[in-house]
Parts: C-alpha cells; structure tokens; sequence
C-alpha cells in the first residue's frame, strides 16, 4: 500500500501542495482539524494548512442537505357546488344573456319578441335599446339588442399555473382557456367565466397543468303557480269566469275557472303576476285567505 507523504516545511509565502487537500479531504479525521487548526497548522505549516482549512470548510457547507420546498399545481372550483341546483333567473352567479339581431323587412319587433321570449310583446325587446318604443318602432335594418338565454358563472381558483381550461358538457356544451397573471408557486389566482347553458344536468371539468377538479350540477327554469278560486260572499263558487293574469313582463294571460270556480296557472315569468276578472271591477272582488 503506498503512502502521500507532506511536507511540513512550507512557510507563510509557500505555494499549497493541492494534491495534499485532495488527499486530506477524503480523510475520515477531517473533523479533529477543523475543531483543532493548532493541530493542521503544525502538520501541514501555515500557508498549505490555511488552504487546507478553506477547502475543508467549503466542503463541509456543500456536503450540508438542502431543503427544497416542492409547489404543486392546484385547482379548484368553489362555484357551482357539487350536486347543487342552480335557477335561471338574474343573480350574482346567473345573468341575461344577449345577441344582438338585426331587423328583416318581413319582420316585426313583436314577431322578434316572441321568437327570443316566447311572448310577442314588443316592449320585452324596447325595454333594452334606448330610442326606441311602440312611439317610437325600429325600422328595418336597425340591429337590435335582444334577451338570448342565459349564463352561468363557474368560479374557483390555481396555483403554480400560468392558466386554466374550462371545459363543459350538457345541453349546452364548450371549452375555454383562461389565461392567468404570473403569481409565485405558494400564491393562489382567482378566476372566474360565464357560459351559456339551458335547463338540464352539466359537468365541469377544469384543469390546470396536470391538476383537476371537477363539478356536476342541475340548471332548471323556475315556474311559480297560481292557483285561483273564486267564490261570492256565501262561499259559493263562481263558475266559469274569465280572469286575466298580465305578468311582470307586461304579458297577458287569459282563461276561464272551471264549474267549481278554479284554475290553476304556472310559468317561468309569473313572480308579482296580477290578476283580474273581465266581468268584475276591481273594487268588487278582494284577495281572501291564502293557503
């Protein structure tokens, strides 16, 4: 076995023998040195022990375990809630949709209001394009801003992504990628997106670098009833009268109660609905109990 042999002589001024730090530092007694530098000064002389020292000392910091903190991609959707139910009508989560339609010689604003609202009533498309009324009616070729639908916000947040991808089946259907403002790994970016969607059972998938949350939810249209029952003073029904409901809207439903005085009502746009009967004036009949 061959033996590293060092020199003791070197001074203050002497070049460092490097070969001996190379072999010294592989030398499990390293420790007793760098506890002891009297020790490696009187083995080695000051100018090669005052390397050897150094080297020792960079090669302890780097032989030292690191501790690196890992930041995941994240995802996560707050809005709809899993398995929750959610109503079209206008709220913070629920909005109109609109498109805008531009009028046809063959057309009418009236025929355009029962096309996008089911009710052909021109103020339901006046109502949302100032200047113009039934004083007032759009010509042909003005575009017009007419009520389309709905959406629906879906809301939630990510962290370590550069961005999200929304993606959404059920009556209706799409995808969306949302871009995102650059954040550190430990911070969160809230984000947020409104689609189209009609009544029925949807799915959400959102992802964001590899991470994935998901969500299902119902969307119903709302209907709100009346059920009408008309009777005299002697609690005797009233039967077969006309009555008319005109709706927050400004649409009017007309029918008649039935042989026992009764009719029941029901529909998307019946919320602060009035009603009235043809036959009687309104001083002569009054709102009775309501079960």
């Amino acid at each position: 076995m061959s033996t590293t042999k060092f020199s003791s002589s070197g001074g203050a001024n002497a070049t460092p023998d490097y070969s001996a730090s190379e072999h010294f530092l592989s030398d499990s007694n390293q420790a007793n040195f760098l506890a002891n530098p009297a020790l490696l000064n009187s083995q080695y002389g000051e100018g090669q022990a005052k390397y050897i020292a150094q080297s020792m000392q960079q090669n302890s910091r780097a032989l030292k375990p690191t501790v690196v903190e890992v930041h995941l991609p994240a995802v996560c959707i707050y809005k709809p809630i899993l398995q929750s139910t959610v109503l079209l009508k206008a709220s913070h989560q629920v909005r109109q949709n609109f498109s805008n339609h531009l009028l046809q010689a063959s057309e009418t604003v009236e025929q355009l209001a029962e096309q996008y609202t089911g009710y052909k009533n021109a103020n339901l498309i006046y109502d949302y394009n100032l200047g113009f009324s039934n004083r007032k009616p759009a010509k042909p070729g003005t575009s017009l801003r007419v009520p389309d639908g709905w959406k629906l916000n879906i809301e939630g947040s990510s962290s370590n992504s550069r961005s999200v991808v929304i993606k959404w089946q059920g009556p209706t259907s799409g995808q969306v990628t949302l871009q995102l403002d650059k954040k550190r790994p430990d911070e969160v970016s809230f984000w947020q997106h409104f689609f189209a969607v009609k009544p029925g059972l949807y799915n959400v998938i959102v992802t964001a670098s590899g991470a994935v949350d998901t969500t299902t939810f119902t969307v119903e249209q709302p209907a709100l009833g009346y059920e009408i029952e008309l009777r005299d003073e002697a609690g005797e029904p009233q039967a077969n009268m006309g009555y008319k409901i005109r709706l927050r809207n400004g649409h009017v439903i007309t029918g008649q109660l039935d042989k026992n005085g009764y009719a029941n009502v029901s529909g998307p746009d019946f919320e602060n609905a009035k009603v009235s009967f043809f036959e009687l004036a309104d001083h002569d009949w009054s709102v009775g109990n309501i079960t």
